[in-house]
């Protein structure tokens, strides 16, 4: 699936309503959506042009940013028509009523929207028929489980006491039933509660099943409604394992609802489910035994805390089994189980005389019976649905968020990905979860609590790292003989002092851990917590007061620039010691000088040495990862809709739309290509400043977002961010844009390039280069983009038109390092960047320019002299270029030309004397330097004239041609979708091969920069996937047969003179 930056249009997903229309109609259920360019598309476009000059007069309030942003979307309903989304019955109907559903759901309606919720009727214990407001955590998961816990934490207090003086008794008895009747009581208060909270938010609480239909239709017991969006946020149900007897054991769910409390029981799981329930049933006196196939639990916590742990289990009295898996569970004769479990090796065990055998071996996605794969959700391997960084799936019209996506199943992270979609949908303001520094606890016995990073996770991602560690038995427990301990660690980045992972296992360490999750959130440093005065006694001021690491990590360093005078010297000193007496390997002339040589070759090493360590290096700059966006497919922009498009906007006549058509359909595009739904709403008013926010914001944010999540590396640890966008510059800039919404540190230094056309992408990464070449142990984001929604033109300019054919939306992003341990992890090091520059000749600095034409409208027109300039900028950049990559022979080979054509100019006799072929220039042979290509994709033209010009075959401008087929014009980030085309390939790029970028732009500028591969690369990037080469080359032949056709015709005709327009039309049917 690929939806890597949705059009988060359900905003501005129909044609003729405004981007900002968040809420407005789109065709009713059963009805076909008017076409572009059709009377009735045209008709719908003026009417939604006409709402906000209607709002302007005075009948309704204009859409203004700085508005409240219910009032926003409730005048963006207005905009759309005095029905807002009436063609539908709800704006959003969300199946699940669980956190994330009702979050999502109650906040959309605060937004304006309108919402309905199903859920099944309320009962203890989920069923395919019962269910109930609230979900899983209130009714069947975090907060029953919570109170089980506190109740079951009195029979230690009551332990404890004596130790304090109180007298000792037996343990009160515990009415089992009477605290089931409490819990029943809060479980039925919170699930009205839950109810009241949707109606006051005015949502439609729907009580039944609910199905998925179709994209825009949800059944719920029978009936059928129709919504524009559809939410799923059913959550997850408990598993059980496939083996014989499973059907006798419990599950969580029952667990909770036990009619009684269990003498013995036998817990199958490992996780944090089985670890809490465990905790509760031993508290409560019940003989427990755990049983987890690993050596250790909670797989996927902190090594460490794992360790520390497993041994406060044992001193608590549970019965831990380590490295058992469950082969059958049998009912006794008396009623009562047998468990019966082995391990790796075969051995057997039994644990007989249980009154209950619980199955916490995990959760599965409810998606059972909702209709989803038959309307084209994808689901992924364990059953949950696949969805986007916005929560969207493989239908554009359903989302997903909660448990049933399986990405970190946890309550809190619910809430936050209900509350980023409704904010998406209802506001039309793309808004993703932000899942860095989620903290979560176990409620066992003792506590566990975490936030951050694993010291396993810490070391692979920053390799050099200060461990701080504390174990100590509480205060309390001195007095009150409780075995127990608490264990605190601090994972602490060495570079940088930020404090990446925080640990704890001890009373209390779930309340703890919420106030040092704000801190790592903040980017807290160790030196900082170190400068706070602690509040004692107690537990926490542990965290404050850990001055000395237990442990300093540090990967092994690269060998140093003096690995040349270690050389000679160890040659020198080899050759003193050697048996065989040096003199007699030399020459007899040169024999009574050996003992001198070699005390030159150990002076030389020591001058190596020493010069080695004064003068200054420039550090190696590392492309650790990059990422392309892919547009969603509501952007798709096919050549055969910019006829419509035209058309519906009422700018340019026939003869104008029939020479963008031609430039389209002859320059190399494919269907595939996207533009933003501003454009494709064919009208101004959907053009703007915001639109041109949003697109940024939807393909650079997602690069970068996907970008950072496969480098593993956190915003906060950003310390350059360098942005490029030729024609779009807001204020506050690009790369401050980023900084916000990704919430970079004030440390982070950015830039912002404007005006530097289609080779500004390198010029970019030239300066991030630079900034880390003299600022060590640093990161730079580097962001391409050219903005289509604000640069649309709409004029006559024939040489202004193009850029309407050729440009699409596009967004890169590339992450540089200068640290010498992502040497081995990174992709490629930079080689060589060389940049040439003509902006001194006029003729060069005015091919390109952004100008208003007759009518003042305002657009980019390319010059004639264009392709003579470029060539000149060419040749410049190859010949400054050729030393630093050439190899020696040409090298040599067009050293010797030149000197032998000097020599023939010099000495006529000689030029008389040689082949006239000799004293023709070498030109060197610049395959040979490279292994793969990367053209910017100007248009076919330009990848024509390179391919012939330096005699490269069809599979080495592949990569360049399908760029320009797939995604267009993609301006300065062109040669990083060429690259990812490469990467994507059956070989990839072998270690060691070289890449050479190729951009060109308006100034006019030709850049080169050359990658080499650090490792083996070969990566299937998401842009690519789908795309088949062989349907493209077919497609392009076909495109260029049509075409020589049409010329020879234009030319039998009439010589190049104007066509009848019959034939005109015949040739239009062609293409």
């Amino acid at each position: 699936m690929q939806l890597s930056a949705t059009a988060i249009a359900a905003p501005c997903a129909r044609p003729g309503v405004t981007w900002r229309a968040a809420l407005g109609g789109a065709p009713a259920r059963g009805t076909a959506p008017a076409r572009r360019g059709s009377a009735t598309h045209c008709a719908s476009a003026a009417a939604a042009a006409a709402a906000p000059r209607a709002a302007r007069a005075g009948t309704a309030a204009p859409l203004r940013a700085g508005r409240p942003a219910r009032a926003r979307a409730v005048a963006a309903r207005a905009e759309a028509g005095a029905n807002g989304a009436g063609d539908y019955d709800y704006d959003l109907v969300t199946i699940g009523a669980g956190s994330g559903g009702v979050r999502a759901s109650r906040f959309a309606a605060s937004y304006g929207a309108r919402v309905a919720c199903a859920e099944l009727p309320f009962d203890f214990i989920s069923s395919e028929t019962k269910g109930g407001v609230g979900g899983t955590c209130v009714l069947r998961g975090c907060v029953p489980k919570k109170l089980m816990v506190y109740a079951s934490e009195y029979a230690d207090d009551f332990k404890d006491s004596v130790g304090f003086g109180w007298e000792e008794r037996p343990l009160p008895g515990h009415s089992w039933s009477k605290f089931l009747a409490a819990k029943r009581n809060e479980l039925q208060r919170l699930n009205g509660a839950y109810k009241n909270t949707l109606s006051n938010a005015k949502v439609e609480l729907l009580e039944g099943f609910g199905r998925v239909v179709d994209p825009h239709t949800v059944d719920v017991g029978g009936k059928r409604y129709t919504t524009k969006n559809i939410l799923i946020a059913v959550g997850g149900k408990p598993t059980r394992l496939p083996v014989p007897g499973a059907e006798l054991c419990i599950t969580s769910d029952e667990a909770l609802e036990l009619p009684e409390l269990p003498r013995k029981i036998t817990v199958l799981g490992g996780g944090y489910i089985a670890l809490e329930f465990s905790g509760i049933f031993q508290r409560f006196g019940s003989d427990v035994h755990c049983v987890f196939r690993q050596p250790l639990p909670l797989r996927g916590f902190d090594e460490e805390v794992r360790k520390f742990a497993f041994e406060q289990y044992g001193a608590s009295g549970l019965a831990m089994h380590p490295g058992y898996s469950p082969v059958e569970v049998r009912r006794q004769a008396d009623g009562r189980l047998t468990a019966v479990l082995a391990d790796k090796a075969g051995n057997t065990m039994e644990i007989a005389d249980n009154d209950q055998v619980m199955m916490a071996t995990g959760r599965s996605p409810k998606v059972s019976g909702l209709g989803l794969e038959e309307v084209g959700v994808k689901l992924g391997k364990k059953g949950e649905v696949v969805v986007d960084e916005f929560s969207r799936t493989s239908v554009p019209s359903i989302w997903a968020v909660g448990d049933v996506t399986d990405r970190i199943n946890l309550t809190p992270v619910a809430l936050m990905e209900g509350m980023a979609l409704a904010k998406t949908i209802a506001l039309g303001t793309p808004t993703k979860p932000d899942y860095d520094c989620v903290p979560s606890a176990v409620f066992s016995n003792p506590n566990i609590a975490t936030v951050g990073l694993t010291e396993e996770q810490a070391v692979s991602r920053y390799g050099d790292v200060d461990v701080f560690t504390s174990s100590f038995r509480p205060m309390r427990n001195t007095i009150s003989g409780s075995p127990q301990r608490t264990f605190m660690k601090l994972l602490v980045d060495a570079a940088s002092d930020v404090v990446v992972g925080c640990h704890m296992v001890g009373e209390d360490s779930a309340e703890i851990m919420q106030g040092f999750a704000v801190a790592l959130k903040m980017r807290v440093t160790k030196a900082q917590l170190d400068s706070v005065v602690g509040i004692h006694p107690s537990a926490a001021e542990e965290f404050v007061t850990m001055r000395t690491a237990a442990r300093k990590i540090r990967k092994e360093q690269p060998a140093t620039r003096l690995a040349p005078a270690v050389v000679l010297a160890a040659v020198a000193l080899g050759a003193a010691r050697c048996e065989v007496p040096l003199g007699a390997a030399l020459p007899a002339w040169a024999a009574p000088h050996a003992p001198v040589a070699a005390l030159v070759v150990l002076a030389l090493a020591a001058g190596l040495a020493l010069l080695g360590a004064v003068l200054p290096r420039k550090p190696t700059v590392y492309v650790v990862d990059f990422e392309v966006h892919r547009p969603h497919a509501s952007w798709r922009f096919p050549r055969s809709a910019l006829r419509d498009l035209c058309r519906a906007t009422g700018k340019f006549s026939e003869e104008d739309i029939e020479f963008q058509e031609k430039i389209v359909f002859r320059t190399g595009l494919g269907d595939d290509t996207a533009v933003c739904p501003a454009i494709q709403a064919a009208h101004d008013d959907a053009l703007g400043i915001e639109p041109a926010r949003f697109e940024f914001g939807t393909t650079c944010f997602t690069a970068i977002a996907d970008l950072l999540a496969k480098a593993g590396v956190e915003a906060r640890e950003i310390g350059f961010v360098v942005t490029n966008s030729s024609l779009f510059n807001p204020t506050p800039s690009l790369s401050a844009a980023i900084m916000n919404h990704f919430k970079m540190p004030s440390s982070t230094k950015n830039f912002s390039l404007g005006g530097m056309g289609c080779s500004a992408g390198v010029i970019a990464l030239d300066l991030a280069k630079e900034m880390l070449e003299l600022h060590p142990n640093s990161y730079a984001l580097v962001v391409s983009h050219e903005n289509i929604t604000n640069n649309y033109y709409g004029g006559k300019d024939k040489s202004m038109l193009i850029c309407n054919c050729l440009f699409r939306s596009n967004g890169s992003a590339v992450l540089l390092s200068n640290r010498p341990r992502d040497a081995v992890r990174a992709k490629y090091s930079i080689a060589a960047v060389v940049r040439t520059n003509l902006a001194a000749d006029d003729v060069a600095y005015n091919c390109v320019v952004q100008t208003e034409d007759a009518e003042r409208k305002v657009g980019v027109r390319l010059n004639k002299d264009l392709v003579a300039v470029g060539a000149r900028a060419l040749r410049a950049n190859m010949t400054a270029l050729g030393p630093r990559v050439l190899p020696w022979s040409e090298l040599a080979a067009y050293a010797g030309s030149a000197a032998l054509r000097a020599a023939a100019r010099s000495a006529p006799a000689l030029r008389a004397a040689l082949p006239r072929a000799w004293l023709a220039p070498y030109t060197p042979d610049f395959k040979r330097a490279f292994d793969h290509y990367a053209i910017h994709t100007g248009g076919r033209g330009i990848i024509d004239g390179l391919e012939k010009e330096m005699g490269l075959s069809r599979p080495q401008v592949e990569p360049s041609r399908a760029s320009l087929y797939r995604f267009g014009n993609t301006s300065s980030t062109s040669v990083w979708y060429e690259l990812a085309y490469i990467e994507s390939s059956q070989d990839g790029v072998a270690r060691g091969q070289r890449v050479w970028q190729l951009a060109f732009g308006s100034g006019f500028k030709f850049n080169s920069c050359v990658l080499r591969a650090n490792r083996p690369v070969r990566e299937a990037h998401k842009a690519w996937e789908g795309f088949d080469a062989v349907a493209m080359w077919a497609d392009l032949d076909r495109l260029e047969a049509a075409a020589a056709a049409a010329r020879a015709e234009k030319a039998k005709l009439g010589g190049g003179k104007q066509q009848p327009q019959q034939h005109r039309q015949q040739q239009k049917q062609q293409h």
